[in-house]
């Protein structure tokens, strides 16, 4: 049943594709190369994050936003934000792991400050962009990871975002903490060693329900990102 419908989907995906042979809008940009100049492009990505809907209110009324970090096979990334009623339609299409063809979207600078994907723009959908479904043909990797070595995240500026990987060597309890603002956060710690300068150890903390459902064990490989 399901090699079936794997099946069906490739019809989908190959239509898709020949579509895109001959329809200016839906050529395939590498993620790399999108900037605010280009008018018409289209990239095939995976959802590497999927963040939740905020809400916000202020004096000129109120408003909802999520966004979606993308993936493609050439290693790029980049985040794409959504509001109100886009919001709304894209956020019940986009599925984390899941891959799609994305057209249509205004490129601006991203905040720095909020944007963590290492792609100097971001994207903004609106009602005048697509986001259509695709078949994952695997070629498009699961996440994109640029690994800092943990010997070098001393010399880092506090504040900035490292992807590290290393072997758990030590796993704390959950513990409740309360804060001087009079919150009860939840907080774990663990030891991750990699073999950088002969081997290099950094303490790891998780906050939350990171902290509760995170399940690694001492020896086995933890990837972090961002």
């Amino acid at each position: 049943g399901m090699g079936g419908g794997g099946m069906g989907g490739g019809g989908m995906g190959g239509g898709g594709m020949g579509g895109g042979g001959m329809d200016t809008d839906q050529q395939i940009y590498p993620i790399k190369s999108l900037n605010p100049y280009q008018n018409r492009w289209a990239i095939k990505a995976r959802v590497s994050n999927k963040g939740n809907m905020r809400t916000w209110t202020n004096d000129r009324g109120s408003g909802k936003l999520f966004s979606v970090d993308l993936i493609d096979a050439d290693g790029g990334e980049i985040r794409a934000t959504m509001f109100n009623d886009a919001a709304d339609a894209f956020g019940q299409i986009f599925e984390k792991d899941k891959v799609y063809i994305v057209a249509g979207g205004t490129l601006k600078y991203k905040n720095k400050k909020f944007n963590n994907t290492p792609h100097d723009y971001e994207i903004t959908l609106d009602s005048r962009s697509s986001v259509r479904p695709v078949t994952d043909d695997g070629i498009i990797p699961a996440m994109n990871y640029a690994f800092c070595p943990i010997a070098d995240i001393s010399s880092r500026a506090p504040g900035d975002h490292v992807d590290i990987v290393g072997v758990i060597t030590e796993v704390g309890e959950c513990a409740q903490i309360h804060t001087k603002a009079g919150k009860d956060l939840t907080k774990r710690t663990c030891q991750l060693l990699d073999d950088s300068s002969g081997g290099s150890s950094i303490e790891c903390t998780f906050w939350g329900q990171e902290a509760e459902t995170f399940s690694g064990s001492v020896g086995s490989v933890l990837a972090l990102k961002g």
